[in-house]
């Protein structure tokens, strides 16, 4: 292999590293928005009077 090659496999690691990097922050602020969201409905579901406290912060089935 010569050097040029090697450069071009550096590069392509340092790019794939780069890349990963971005993906792992993005899944990470999704996951923090995806929680607040969980939060504020399940405050908003136990703050109705018809509602369990109990049963908030599982999967909520919610049918317009």
């Amino acid at each position: 292999m010569d050097i040029s090659g090697a450069i071009d496999m550096a590069q392509g690691f340092a790019n794939r590293n780069v890349e990963a990097a971005k993906l792992s922050a993005t899944i990470s602020q999704v996951k923090k928005h995806m929680d607040l969201q969980q939060s504020i409905v399940a405050k908003l579901l136990a703050s109705l009077p018809d509602v369990s406290p109990e049963g908030v912060g599982g999967n909520i089935d919610i049918k317009a």
